[in-house]
């Protein structure tokens, strides 16, 4: 459940910062396919997609969205 809430949380920080985190929101929608997969199967119970995923998870946690705009420089 804490996952989810996180997981939730980022990614409309994520989501709402546009282009910028292309790398983050790749993850988020990997994640989520792993996620919504293991919702009829097991997938994350197999060490690679579960290593996988920790991994995907850790660019989603290391994005560093802006949700504020940023000044223009010059």
């Amino acid at each position: 459940g804490a996952f989810l809430g996180w997981f939730a949380v980022r990614a409309v920080a994520i989501l709402r910062t546009g282009t910028r985190e292309r790398l983050a929101a790749a993850a988020l929608v990997a994640v989520a396919i792993l996620l919504a997969a293991s919702l009829v199967d097991y997938p994350l119970r197999t060490p690679l997609l579960g290593y996988i995923a920790a991994l995907l998870a850790g660019i989603v946690a290391r994005s560093q969205p802006r949700l504020v705009a940023e000044e223009p420089r010059g």
